[in-house]
């Protein structure tokens, strides 16, 4: 689960995004399988976005999951984890890997070699990367 903390304003963000594409927050809720109401909390930053929501709102706004953080990242990168920015394409790849059920496994053990530390950020990415290519 992302930190509320690390992603501020990240529900008004993603909501402006959604409200731009004319896209129904019941349709965002029903991708995510959570109730309108649960999603409303998120688009107001009262519960904490957990990564595999952000994979899957990207999707249903037709972006790149690090386009939900890009008024934070250098051109041509992306802010994937708070702190951590990434080229955009990569990020686009791991969209796409967490779109399959072994890709999420993958990236739910990435996210735990991040977090403890036992690796930089890009070499897991890069080891998911080669994973998931085989």
């Amino acid at each position: 689960m992302l930190n509320k903390n690390s992603t501020p304003k990240l529900g008004p963000r993603i909501k402006a995004l959604r409200k731009d594409r004319k896209i129904p927050a019941t349709d965002v809720a029903k991708a995510l399988n959570i109730s309108r109401a649960y999603y409303s909390q998120l688009e107001s930053d009262d519960r904490p976005w957990k990564a595999a929501h952000l994979v899957v709102v990207a999707k249903c706004l037709g972006l790149p999951v690090g386009d939900l953080y890009a008024d934070k990242a250098p051109a041509g990168q992306v802010e994937f984890l708070p702190g951590v920015h990434i080229p955009r394409e990569v990020a686009e790849d791991l969209g796409a890997i967490c779109s399959k059920p072994e890709g999420l496994a993958l990236f739910r053990e990435f996210l735990a070699t991040v977090k403890t530390g036992d690796a930089s950020a890009t070499e897991a990415i890069q080891s998911l990367l080669k994973a998931v290519r085989r």
